[in-house]
């Protein structure tokens, strides 16, 4: 398993000099931790990286939201796009347990609030060159749906110059990297963490085939005690 770990690394961070000249700040390297956060550029697909859209991020314990033992994700858009709103965002990942998510009403990420501290970088060092000057646009009401493998936040308009509240999800799974894209409205999705010199974005990490194969070894051995003990009791 530490092997496994370690040839991922390799290859993120492998990734990660490839497209590092589209960063605004570099990004943590792994494993994440709670208390982390990073600026993370979605590129376009047609355009590359003179044409991207920032997301703020920030993952932490999740207890001034109301849950235990869980990591509140936390986004922030800031359309630093070309020519065109946002309409859309999204990050992929097995969503099996996910608590809750939704958009915190007027919140901006990059302040001290309730919910969480500043993401700036007196908080954390690694913010040091983020992009920052943005207006609060308040998108209010949005519809959040969480499907099998992603959950998108959408029905707004971001208009250019311009950052969205804070969306967050729930999860008591530890943060890794995933993948993430972004509409305007007109699809396909213009920007992607997949496409040339886009980054990717925290979400929960998905047991690996080794730990999920243990898991399935213990449940099938306790199923062959609890079997043993009532033909015994029979």
């Amino acid at each position: 398993m530490k092997k496994f770990q370690k040839i991922l690394m390799f290859l993120v961070l492998a990734v990660f000099l490839v497209a590092g000249s589209a960063w605004a700040v570099p990004l943590p390297p792994l494993p994440l931790v709670p208390d982390v956060a990073g600026e993370s550029d979605l590129t376009s697909y047609p355009s590359g990286p003179i044409d991207d859209i920032t997301i703020d991020w920030m993952v932490i314990d999740a207890i001034s939201l109301g849950y235990v033992n869980a990591y509140a994700y936390l986004y922030q858009i800031e359309n630093t796009s070309n020519n065109t709103t946002v309409d859309a965002f999204n990050v992929s990942f097995d969503t099996s347990n996910v608590l809750a998510a939704g958009i915190i009403p007027g919140d901006d990420l990059d302040a001290l609030t309730f919910y969480h501290s500043a993401h700036d970088v007196i908080n954390f060092s690694i913010l040091a060159g983020e992009e920052e000057g943005f207006l609060m646009s308040y998108l209010g009401p949005i519809t959040t749906t969480v499907d099998i493998d992603a959950i998108t936040w959408g029905g707004y308009s971001l208009a250019i110059g311009y950052q969205s509240d804070t969306l967050y999800f729930i999860d008591p799974r530890p943060p890794v990297y995933v993948n993430a894209v972004a509409q305007d409205s007109h699809p396909p999705s213009p920007w992607a963490s997949l496409a040339s010199g886009g980054d990717p974005v925290p979400g929960p990490a998905v047991p690996e085939p080794a730990t999920l194969f243990l898991l399935g070894s213990g449940l099938i051995g306790l199923a062959g005690i609890g079997r043993k003990k009532f033909f015994r009791k029979a």
